[in-house]
């Protein structure tokens, strides 16, 4: 990765491996008290289950996302901060939130923060917001345009809850998760990402959703729709979409541009 990628704005994964050690003192976001524990699985079963995305998943992350200043990223079920902390580090994105159930977790999670600004760590804007995941206004809460959840211990009625919701956003552009939605009309699934590194698994996969093909990011459709100059139209209605060549990628649209010798 080289010094002009977005998300090398600080440090290397070596780098990051020293600051989880150093500033994410606690032993793990599983560390919580048996009250916030019951709370959070009476939400979801199985949801206060701790795992997150690696240092160098979570930069793989960010790089498919190309977050620019009028990104707002936030990461759904924040634990102790390292998703979010990350995107704050090494995006370019105009503000990060985190939104947690957990008082311990958000309490580490800004006590990172704190110590990141005070090591002189260049952070984009970041909070963290005590939220239910299950009932809150997540246009209101956070805003975002990108959303992360690392939702393989959420259980299926939370994610389709979570999808619903987001749908209903209209700042919402991407929804990446950590494991498949289950069956729902809400969100269109474009791809997804593999060779990404989480706590429990060495080379996952992560799922990418948007509300529509007109809202997506064109960085995003772009990734996942075009391959050696043919990039596949998605449909304007009804019809199917179809491989075409000429797609170009410009920096507000995707559009379809005559082939060559047509």
């Amino acid at each position: 990765m080289n010094s002009s990628s977005p998300v090398a704005a600080f440090g290397s994964t070596t780098q990051h491996a020293h600051l989880k050690k150093e500033v994410f003192f606690s032993k793990g976001g599983w560390l919580i008290p048996a009250r916030e524990r019951a709370l959070i699985d009476s939400i979801s079963s199985g949801a206060a289950t701790y795992g997150e995305v690696m240092p160098a998943g979570i930069l793989r992350l960010l790089e498919m996302l190309s977050l620019d200043g009028s990104s707002t990223f936030c990461d759904l079920g924040s634990g102790i901060g390292r998703v979010a902390l990350s995107a704050a580090m090494h995006s370019r994105a105009a503000g990060v939130v985190g939104l947690e159930l957990s008082d311990s977790r958000l309490e580490q999670a800004e006590a990172a923060a704190e110590v990141l600004s005070g090591l002189g760590v260049p952070l984009r804007p970041t909070r963290f917001v005590s939220a239910n995941l299950a009932t809150c206004d997540l246009e209101a809460v956070a805003g975002a345009t990108h959303y992360f959840m690392c939702s393989t211990a959420f259980g299926a009625a939370l994610c389709r809850s979570l999808a619903e919701r987001l749908s209903r956003c209209p700042s919402l552009q991407v929804l990446v998760t950590s494991r498949p939605l289950p069956p729902q009309p809400y969100l269109l699934k474009v791809g997804q990402i593999d060779g990404v590194e989480y706590s429990w698994i060495a080379n996952g996969l992560a799922h990418v959703y948007v509300k529509s093909w007109a809202s997506a990011p064109p960085a995003v459709l772009a990734r996942f729709l075009c391959r050696d100059g043919v990039c596949w139209a998605p449909p304007a209605g009804p019809a199917e979409g179809a491989w075409r060549r000429g797609f170009v990628f410009g920096d507000d649209l995707l559009a379809v541009a005559p082939a060559a010798g047509q």
